[in-house]
């Protein structure tokens, strides 16, 4: 049974040693470094041409300003005809000489059909020369979205692609791999905030001689653990929406309807891995070196290969198979679906499945090792 009060008190005494201890207070406020990085690296990679799209809108609705906002300078020219559009880019897609980096074509009288359930197809072109592997993802989205703002069948419309000029085999790195990445980088690395601020607090009192007296208060163990977690908690969650609100730019908000119960998730399993370390060393280094190796796997790898970078790396080799064994694969990969705006409910169940159960079976076991260290003292 947990008591509100205690908790309360102890998560009160516990916020503000963080704030009295400078060394970290400063690992807090990493986070904000990074997200300085990141506003650097885009004036660095801002400094693109203006990139031309090629859009049939008889109505001129919005949906031709919502799509083109994937490019980082867009210039919206409008086609006579669907005709024009189709062969400006060719029937068979086999033309290589566009001067333009996306195709669109909107039939005329889009909403409205919509709104009667016609399900209307709107098509794409794509060249994958001109645009990054983010970008052609985030296209089908962004159309499926603006759909359901108009009425909510699934699916609302049929989105038609094609792509011209296959990828190169190299990676381009631009503005809108930064603007995709990066995020999900920094929001990875503020999660992990988590994972060396509840064993720092719960080693504390190992080091300070004060666990015993913890042990023997009123407060129950449930309390001890639940009190730690909602300081770690807080501290968290507010670092990572500050630097949440630093990195989104405006066309890369995403669904937030979908990023914060993730980001909520992700807290929860780097907080309750956390409290596991602390419940097993009985030093600060100790943990912070363990966890700093185990943080260093399981953020950077699927904060960088669950996306669209890896995705054209690794595609369906066995590393990217054997990338899914890691928990922390299912954050990055929520993540990139919500940043994306990508409809995808299944990969959303699974990777929120995943992420529950390993929270409930981390925090089953950091109750159990503090139980068993309550044991071990109360025999000594």
């Amino acid at each position: 049974m947990m008591h509100t009060r205690r908790i309360l008190a102890m998560a009160c005494k516990d916020a503000i040693d963080i704030v009295k201890n400078k060394q970290t207070f400063i690992g807090l406020l990493t986070p904000f470094v990074m997200g300085i990085v990141f506003i650097f690296l885009q004036v660095l990679f801002s400094g693109r041409g203006i990139t031309q799209v090629y859009i049939y809108d008889p109505d001129h609705s919005n949906i031709s300003t919502i799509v083109s906002s994937v490019f980082d300078k867009p210039e919206i020219v409008y086609a006579r005809s669907a005709v024009d559009v189709t062969a400006e880019f060719g029937s068979d897609r086999a033309r290589t000489n566009t001067p333009y980096a996306m195709g669109l074509i909107v039939p005329a009288g889009f909403e409205e059909s919509v709104r009667q359930g016609q399900h209307p197809q709107v098509t794409v072109y794509m060249d994958a020369n001109r645009m990054s592997i983010s970008q052609r993802q985030t296209v089908p989205g962004l159309l499926m979205d603006y759909a359901n703002g108009v009425v909510h069948p699934v699916p609302p419309i049929t989105v038609k692609q094609a792509t011209i000029n296959p990828p190169t085999e190299s990676y381009t790195f631009d503005a809108s791999t930064l603007n995709t990445v990066y995020p999900v980088v920094a929001m990875m690395f503020s999660l992990y905030s988590a994972l060396f601020l509840v064993p720092t607090l719960l080693i504390e009192e190992k080091e300070k001689k004060t666990i015993r007296t913890l042990m023997v208060s009123p407060a129950s163990f449930t309390d001890i653990v639940v009190g730690k977690s909602l300081v770690a908690l807080g501290y968290q969650l507010l670092l990572t929406l500050a630097l949440f609100g630093i990195v989104a730019t405006e066309e890369r908000v995403g669904n937030i309807a979908l990023l914060v119960p993730f980001l909520l998730l992700g807290s929860g399993m780097y907080l309750t891995l956390g409290l596991l370390l602390g419940c097993i060393f009985k030093t600060t280094t100790a943990a912070t070196g363990v966890g700093s190796g185990i943080g260093s796997v399981l953020i950077l790898l699927p904060a960088v290969l669950a996306g669209p970078f890896g995705q054209l790396v690794l595609g369906n080799s066995a590393l990217g198979q054997v990338l899914k064994v890691l928990p922390t694969y299912y954050i990055a990969d929520a993540l990139y679906i919500a940043l994306l705006n990508q409809s995808q409910p299944g990969r959303v169940l699974l990777d929120a499945g995943v992420l529950c159960a390993c929270i409930v079976a981390l925090f089953a076991l950091a109750v159990w090792a503090l139980r068993r260290q309550a044991t071990v003292m109360a025999e000594i």
